[in-house]
This record gives C-alpha cells, sequence and structure tokens, in this order.
C-alpha cells in the first residue's frame, strides 16, 4: 500500500497550518546511511474554475512550495531543486522568513470571469537518495535530552506536550520504559501502523485525535499527528514533515486521485530529534521500517503543503473549500493539484 495522502486538513489547503519551527537539513551523522541520489523530474499543475454566476473574484493567488535544501542537494541547487520553470512567466520566488522555506507566488489581479480555467504549472529537478537510520547503533539515551541542545529549535512543543490524549500518555510511557529513543520511536510507529487502518477518506482533519483514536483510521497526516503526540508525552523532538511521494507518474492513475483531486504523490512524514546523531527522517506509516525512508519522498517546505490557493471575493480573503461526497471529497472551484514525474537516467 502506499502511504501518499495528506497532511493539511480535510476542507481546506491552508497555508500556515502549524507553527513549524524553522532549522536545518537532517544531520549529515554517520549514523544515518544514504543511497547514490536518484535525479527526479517534477511538474506540478494547479487548475481551477472560477463558479459560474461568481463575479466577485477580483484577485488570485496561487503558490507552489519548493523543496528544501537536503545535505545531498547539488552544490547549484537553490532550495533544493534545479531548472526550475513556471507559467505563466509571471511567478516570483519568494521567502517565508519564520519558516526558512521557499515558495513561488502567482498574483493575478483584476476581476475574474464566470466559467475562466486558471491554471499554473512549476516544473523542477530534484536529486534525493534512499536514508536509513539503524536504532540499534544509536547511542542516544533518555539522559541525553537533559542537556542544552546545540540546535535551539530542538525542543518539544508545550503545546502539544500539555495536550497529549491520555490514552497515547500510556502508550508513550510504556515504549519509554521498555526501549531507548531511537527504539522506542521506531515501537511507537509500529503501534501506529498496527492500531490504526490507513483511509484516505476520513471527514475529520488530521489534528481531531479523539476521532482519530475513536474511529481508529486516518491518513498519513493522522499517522503523523499520532507520533506527535506520542514523542511529546516521551519528552522527544519532533517537526512535522511535508513533501512529495513520488509513485504514480503521471499524478492521476492513483485510487487516491478519486478520493480528492489533489491526494496522489502527496505525503506528509516526521524528523525526530536525537541527541548526538541530529535531526532524523522517518515516516511513520512504515511501521518498523519507519527509519527507512525511500528517495522517493521529496521534503517540501513547513510553510504550506504543495500549493495553495486564495483569492479575493467581495474584498474577503478566502480559499476553495472540499465538501464530503460518497467515498472522498470534491471542490466548490474544481481544484485539481497534479503532481507529474519522470526518473532520469
Amino acid at each position: 500500500m502506499q502511504w501518499g495522502a495528506l497532511s493539511f486538513a480535510v476542507g481546506v489547503v491552508a497555508v500556515a497550518l502549524f507553527a513549524a519551527q524553522p532549522g536545518a537539513a537532517q544531520d549529515t551523522s554517520p549514523a544515518i546511511k544514504t543511497t547514490k541520489p536518484v535525479v527526479y523530474s517534477i511538474e506540478m499543475t494547479t487548475t481551477f474554475v472560477v463558479p459560474a454566476g461568481n463575479d466577485k473574484i477580483d484577485q488570485v493567488r496561487v503558490y507552489h512550495a519548493l523543496p528544501t535544501v537536503r545535505p545531498w542537494s547539488p552544490p547549484k541547487a537553490a532550495f533544493g531543486a534545479t531548472k526550475l520553470d513556471f507559467v505563466p512567466n509571471t511567478a516570483k520566488e519568494q521567502s517565508h522568513a519564520d519558516t526558512a522555506s521557499r515558495h513561488l507566488l502567482w498574483q493575478v489581479d483584476g476581476r475574474q470571469k464566470p466559467g475562466t480555467k486558471l491554471t499554473f504549472r512549476s516544473s523542477l529537478t530534484v536529486s534525493s537518495p534512499s536514508r536509513t537510520l539503524d536504532p540499534k547503533a544509536v547511542k542516544t539515551t533518555w539522559k541525553s535530552y537533559d542537556a542544552v541542545p546545540k540546535d535551539k529549535a530542538a525542543v518539544v512543543d508545550p503545546v502539544v506536550a500539555k495536550g497529549v490524549h491520555p490514552e497515547l500518555v500510556k502508550v508513550a510511557a510504556k515504549f519509554k520504559a521498555a526501549a531507548p529513543p531511537a527504539q522506542a520511536v521506531q515501537a511507537m510507529c509500529k503501534w501506529i501502523v498496527d492500531t490504526f487502518k490507513y483511509d484516505a477518506s476520513v471527514s475529520f482533519i488530521q489534528s481531531d485525535v479523539e476521532s482519530i483514536i475513536k474511529h481508529k483510521c486516518g491518513h498519513c497526516g493522522h499517522q503523523a499527528t499520532l507520533l506527535q503526540q506520542l514523542t511529546a508525552s516521551a519528552g522527544i523532538p519532533y517537526r512535522m514533515v511535508w513533501g512529495m511521494n513520488l509513485y504514480v507518474p503521471d499524478g492521476r492513475t492513483s485510487a487516491l486521485q478519486k478520493v480528492r483531486a489533489d491526494y496522489t504523490n502527496v505525503h506528509t512524514w516526521a524528523e525526530v530529534y536525537l541527541p548526538g546523531v541530529g535531526w532524523v527522517e522517518l515516516d511513520p506509516g512504515l511501521g518498523a521500517n519507519a527509519f527507512n525512508v525511500p528517495d522517493h519522498l521529496i521534503q517540501n517546505n513547513r510553510w504550506f503543503q504543495n500549493y495553495a490557493v486564495w483569492m479575493r471575493e467581495g474584498g474577503a480573503d478566502k480559499q476553495p473549500t472540499w465538501s464530503a461526497v460518497p467515498g472522498g471529497f470534491k471542490s466548490d472551484y474544481g481544484v485539481e493539484n497534479v503532481i507529474s514525474y519522470a526518473k532520469k537516467k
């Protein structure tokens, strides 16, 4: 089963979903092994239609996230990517200081005619290896967290730690008592996939822990939320990772595309901080193999996930909404976001 679902809240393609912490890319610790990078040529196309009868839209803003710099990025890679191109050619490259993120922004001013279809496309090239951490080889202990970390972002989010679900507090305590940090995190991921069924069509948002536990299901964003709560309870710094899971080359022929027209090739995973190692990627949806991150997971920025659409309607900023329909979700603006790719030989 593929794990390419979406992290943002169902119903809203949101910018600034979390107060993500800025910070350096994953440390190049000897504990993390990487393969030879695979080169991906990636294209992202966002389309939507101005609804019939709506003549109040006088500005449209479309954002495309750019990949983050990784230790394996080519020397000339600007924010993790090379060969950046975009259509229309009016897009501007911008930074978001609070999250150390980079993105493209198209801004279209002027009244939009009802029925108009708008299309925005970006393309770029990214190098990405598979990366692996052997938890048993990590020397981090629970006492290691007593020292002030060199990375000032390596702290447990106090808001999350205060609100951990009581059931997850018990689970985290069990794993903390049984193993050192890296292996405890691995056990937490195994527990998540063993306990919760993968379902991309659930209607509750990824931060709704009560519903996740009640229904025992959710997509990758819900899995990441569970791990966030478990690690916070155990005292392990955590940060959400958003980006792409490149497993459908055309970006369309996937069951997820039938659930929602922007789900394919999109993913949420995580990083945890291990003193002596640094920030380490892991995918909670891979269970016991969580620290074996494949090359087709490409990190994007920490401000929003892959793309976002905003418009000004009647003087107020708003975003397209997604309504639940049998088996999935439908956008009131016919929004579609397709990520396609090819591996370069």
